[in-house]
């Protein structure tokens, strides 16, 4: 079972972004479609396959530098989250695990903070989230491409009937 998080660093476009950050992980919400009449008991809000709802992650930043700025750049962007995590396991030594998240995601807005002495800058940027991929030990656990109709959980890809039948 995992721990906690050990260590972790963010890195857009390829550049690593300033040490303090924290990050708001995108959920996953499917459109759903109200079914009722004959035979069902009310109204059942059916989740409808392969479409995802609106999704954001947002990057919280500390202070103000060229890195945290750099965040704000209009476009798609490539985030990748590293983390090493600290799994325990009943009658083993504790081990550290490598965790990735990769998002692909658009600017969507930012908040600039505040500025108060004697306290940091506390900012953030949020993206409008298009594609998450996450690995924990080398392993695919989660993919999530709403521009290319992938939904996969732990190598079950949900979405390869739906593809098929429109190509």
């Amino acid at each position: 079972m995992n721990v906690a998080i050990i260590a972790s660093s963010v890195k857009v476009d390829n550049v690593k972004v300033g040490a303090h950050v924290s990050v708001d992980l995108p959920g996953i919400s499917f459109a759903t479609t109200d079914v009722g009449g004959a035979g069902v008991m009310g109204t059942i809000a059916v989740p409808t396959m392969g479409q995802v709802e609106s999704t954001e992650m947002a990057i919280h930043t500390r202070g103000l530098d060229a890195g945290a700025r750099a965040l704000y750049a209009p476009g798609k962007h490539r985030i990748e989250l590293l983390t090493a995590q600290q799994v325990f396991a009943p009658n083993t030594n504790d081990k550290a695990v490598a965790g990735k998240i990769y998002v692909e995601g658009r600017f969507k807005s930012a908040d600039g903070g505040s500025v108060e002495k004697p306290n940091p800058v506390e900012g953030s940027v949020t993206y409008e989230v298009t594609r998450m991929q996450e690995f924990v030990d080398g392993r695919e656990v989660l993919c999530v491409d709403k521009e290319n109709f992938i939904y996969r959980v732990n190598g079950v890809d949900y979405m390869a009937e739906v593809r098929a039948a429109v190509q």
